[in-house]
């Protein structure tokens, strides 16, 4: 075939049209292989022009099919390894691309076809119930996904046995390291496990297989090294830079330590005053330092890190003190276990041990507490050996990402990683592709035990749980049976002043707050507040429930003499020289608690009628709460007196 004739071109779009618009004959599969063995081959990728104008739009659409339809992009891509993979890789990026970070975040109603498949397989793999039905379509697109990426890792171990491999595997490092960048620009805020954060995921993951796999044994110069860690780095930077929210999801942090043994250049990044206002990124960067301290165990460069950490322990984000309070306390325990290193670190820090245990007494209870905790049972910090080290091809693709939160659906299963080990080896298994990575390490191992051991917790915790004996769980959907319990009479007399109130959002909280302490009635200037959007985002429905009366604030003092004339306690809450602390107030059955103006508080006409004027005590330099929290306060004192 003559690919640089245009009626070839043309030919292929329309051969393309036919094949979408069969796609519901069951003989569509075989045709569409045919199809792919003439789109991609030697020829047609070898000619720029066909493969700019024809290969790049096709594939383009055929991945855009391939996130609901089996069997598209696996053909193609199959067709791609097998006929040019001696040459990987070359210039056609997009196509390696796809291999190592094909597969989307799927949609929730996706997610729940694929665990009620995985349900429906385990049911009948324990012989419970037979199969007589075949896969959902998102079954077989997962599947799928799973065998591109598989496909593409096979390629990168491949390089172990080719002649140049230092060439070809720096030149794959570079093009993930564009592919992120591009990423990072169209979407610099993203969450976890979606499709962004995947796309970066699985580059970072491919570039740490890469350099553990290929580049342990191709020894690198100098020169080579040199290059690379500046562009990991750079991406590194301007991560700081344009992602402040971005945090140690990816497995950047355990990237960089690798064969990075240039600390000079990574000191830069420990020093980068000017990206410290954003708390996820300087969270990320004291992990990759507490990292490269382990790894190459440089007592300048350690020393460097810990004083960055004690002044971050003084940050106004809460996020970097936590970080930074959690790395002092790793990175001392770990000098601990090298005398060496821990002398050296005493003579530029000799009162280290004392700080570490003066930190350890602040935080060891409360929120701060919690946090750090919550840090130091990440497996980066709990694990006590090198994880650098310790790195494997289970803990690339599936302990590290498992251990920050990823999906189980979005990683490559366990079976596949072990058959891509097992097929590694020639026929006389004597050596392997996968000569510096083994399957599963010691990492792997800890991991496991740690989220057994937490699985087990669990379902003690279940097993102790009686659920014959009255329990409080679920209680709220369950109504009828908190009629039959609820002591209506506890707040039956109450009565909330709210007229002088203006903002809409503060009526709808202190609307539910009532409601839910079962107040007698409200009282509001205005019931057409009751349609504000900022009214009901804080009511919710709790207006429906309780008693809503309109009293204007000009007709304020007549409603409450005639209260008073029912038998009712008037209490306001306000400041004044007469008013009393409101815990020591016993209030009678019968109250109407008079609510002050946002601004203006009562005005002194309205304080010349009531009873009595409380005041709720402060301690703290502001003189005053938000009118929602002290009608909440007063409120809870006056119910905590009929319980």
């Amino acid at each position: 075939i003559d690919y640089n004739d245009k009626d070839i071109s043309a030919c292929m779009f329309t051969l393309w049209s036919e094949i979408q618009a069969s796609f519901g004959n069951r003989h569509v599969h075989e045709l569409y292989g045919h199809f792919c063995e003439l789109l991609i081959n030697k020829n047609s990728i070898a000619n720029n022009v066909f493969e700019q104008s024809v290969i790049q739009p096709i594939f383009k659409e055929i991945q855009k099919k391939a996130i609901t339809r089996h069997g598209m992009i696996l053909p193609l891509l199959s067709q791609y390894t097998a006929g040019i993979y001696c040459s990987f890789p070359n210039e056609h990026s997009y196509l390696i691309i796809a291999l190592l970070t094909t597969g989307s975040a799927f949609n929730k109603d996706v997610l729940v076809d694929l665990h009620t498949a995985k349900i429906v397989d385990y049911l009948v793999e324990d012989g419970f119930i037979q199969k007589t039905f075949t896969d959902d379509d998102s079954v077989d697109v997962l599947k799928e996904m799973m065998q591109v990426r598989r496909l593409g890792l096979q390629i990168i171990a491949s390089l172990n046995v080719e002649k140049d491999a230092n060439q070809k595997a720096v030149r794959l490092i570079h093009i993930l390291i564009e592919e992120h960048a591009k990423e990072s620009k169209r979407k610099p805020r993203y969450h976890l496990n979606s499709s962004s954060h995947l796309t970066k995921e699985r580059c970072w993951q491919s570039i740490l297989f890469v350099i553990c796999n290929v580049l342990h044994e191709n020894k690198l110069d100098d020169e080579q090294i040199s290059d690379l860690v500046d562009a990991i780095l750079n991406t590194l930077t301007r991560r700081l830079v344009y992602e402040p929210r971005s945090t140690v999801h990816e497995p950047t942090a355990k990237l960089i330590a690798i064969d990075c043994k240039q600390w000079q250049k990574f000191d830069v990044i420990i020093e980068a005053d000017d990206h410290l206002g954003y708390g996820g990124a300087v969270s990320s960067v004291l992990v990759v330092g507490m990292l490269f301290c382990i790894s190459v165990k440089c007592s300048q460069f350690t020393s460097k890190l810990i004083e960055q950490c004690i002044r971050l322990q003084q940050s106004n984000n809460f996020l970097i003190r936590i970080h930074a309070i959690a790395t002092i306390k790793k990175l001392y325990s770990y000098c601990l276990t090298i005398p060496a290193l821990k002398k050296k670190i005493d003579d530029v820090f000799p009162f280290l041990g004392r700080h570490v245990q003066f930190s350890h007494s602040q935080v060891k209870s409360g929120n701060m507490g919690r946090n750090v905790e919550r840090v130091m049972g990440n497996l980066l910090f709990s694990y006590c050996s090198d994880v650098i080290q310790d790195l494997s091809l289970t803990s690339i693709f599936r302990t590290i990402p498992l251990s920050v939160g990823g999906k189980e659906i979005n990683l490559i299963n366990e079976e596949l990683l072990y058959e891509l080990y097992e097929e590694s080896f020639d026929k006389n298994a004597t050596s392997s592709c996968f000569k510096f990575l083994s399957f599963e390490t010691e990492i792997d191992r800890f991991y496991k035990l740690k989220t057994s051991k937490e699985d087990d917790k669990i379902s003690r915790d279940l097993d102790d749980l009686s659920l014959d004996e009255p329990t409080n769980v679920q209680q709220k959907i369950t109504p009828w049976i908190q009629d039959s319990v609820i002591d209506k009479k506890s707040c039956e007399g109450l009565v909330i002043c709210a007229s002088l109130i203006d903002k809409a959002n503060n009526l709808g909280g202190i609307t539910r707050t009532a409601e839910v302490f079962g107040a007698e009635s409200l009282a509001i200037s205005n019931l057409s507040i009751l349609k504000s959007k900022d009214y009901t985002s804080l009511a919710v429905t709790a207006m429906k429930w309780i008693d809503i009366q309109e009293v204007k604030a000009i007709n304020l003092q007549k409603w409450l003499l005639s209260m008073k004339m029912k038998g009712y306690c008037l209490a306001g809450l306000e400041q004044t020289t007469n008013s009393i602390s409101i815990e020591k107030f016993d209030f009678p059955k019968k109250c109407v608690v008079v609510l002050g103006n946002e601004r203006e508080g009562i005005p002194t006409n309205i304080i010349s009628l009531l009873d009595v004027v409380l005041e709720i005590p402060q301690k703290g330099i502001i003189r005053s709460l938000n009118v929602h929290v002290s009608a909440a306060i007063s409120i809870w004192e006056y119910t905590r007196g009929f319980l």
